[in-house]
């Protein structure tokens, strides 16, 4: 496993996030990324924490709180990636048990994630820290520069 730290993304993180972000699958550039974190911070709601060793960001994990109407507060990955060249180091589970954490200390009693259905190691790899798929869905999405 290998040793790191976990701080609050900083404004200077962008790029290594954009990076990553790209290899999640997910292409954003600099600029956008730097413009959402200072959103998340506004929110008081969201959080984007950085893995980081030998101050190289090595992964990060963006998280949400949500009240549901039926079941109350919640947290939500809503996004977690590990660089491709530090990946099953044990990053993204001390990332989690970061986040964990958090919930604990917060009293949020749920935690949930969402993950494609074409991702079967990111689903062994949940599985292994305790999470239990509850089901499968479709995502739709409007898109208003369409109409």
């Amino acid at each position: 496993m290998l040793s790191i730290k976990i701080r609050e993304a900083k404004f200077e993180d962008a790029e290594v996030i954009s990076r990553l972000s790209t290899q999640l699958g997910y292409p954003a550039n600099e600029m956008d990324i730097q413009n959402n974190l200072l959103a998340i911070a506004s929110t008081k709601l969201g959080n984007v924490f950085v893995a980081y060793s030998e101050n190289t960001v090595t992964g990060w994990i963006y998280l949400y709180r949500h009240t549901d109407l039926s079941t109350g507060k919640y947290m939500e990955i809503m996004g977690l990636v590990v660089d491709e060249a530090h990946r099953s180091k044990g990053i993204g589970a001390q990332l989690i048990q970061y986040t964990i954490n958090i919930c604990k200390k917060e009293n949020i009693k749920q935690l949930v994630l969402r993950s494609r259905v074409t991702r079967a190691s990111a689903h062994r790899f949940y599985r292994n820290l305790g999470f239990v798929e509850i089901k499968e869905q479709k995502v739709f999405s409007y898109d208003f520069n369409k109409y």
